[in-house]
């Protein structure tokens, strides 16, 4: 699992990375890196140069930015159409805009929630994620075996 955080707030990105990290040790799930940025354009750098399947939370306002978190996602989908997009945002009044971009985010967090309802929240995208992949990975055996003619127990 690769995570990347786009959030101006300094306070906010290692506050999210430190939730992050937490659950990830907590739960005893892979994860190869966790990367922070403050500017869309070091994500855009980041885009071009490692993979697809990623998980990335970003932030919808970016101050000192023309592009907002909503241009970064749709960057993202042309790069990485299967990646996990959630967005963490004391903008609530955005939700809405998330489907008129159509970018299929799997969540919108509101940052100004209780520290606990926060981490709980980001504890259930990432349990979904890790559940999917394994679920992707189940079938992606099956079909392999069918192919292969073995029986795929």
């Amino acid at each position: 699992m690769h995570i990347n955080i786009l959030e101006d707030d300094i306070i906010q990105q290692q506050k999210l990375r430190r939730y992050l990290n937490e659950l990830v040790q907590e739960n005893n799930w892979s994860c190869q890196q966790i990367n922070t940025y403050s500017k869309p354009e070091q994500l855009s750098q980041h885009l071009l140069s490692n993979g697809t399947h990623h998980i990335y939370f970003l932030d919808i306002e970016i101050k000192g930015s023309d592009k907002k978190g909503f241009q970064v996602a749709k960057e993202i989908r042309k790069h990485d159409p299967y990646a996990a997009i959630i967005f963490v945002t004391t903008h609530s009044e955005f939700l809405p805009l998330t489907f008129q971009y159509h970018i299929s985010a799997l969540d919108f967090i509101d940052k100004t929630q209780s520290s606990s309802d926060f981490k709980q929240q980001l504890k259930e995208c990432l349990t979904h994620l890790v559940e999917k992949k394994h679920q992707d990975a189940r079938i992606l055996k099956i079909r392999t075996a069918l192919f292969l003619g073995h029986n795929p127990r």
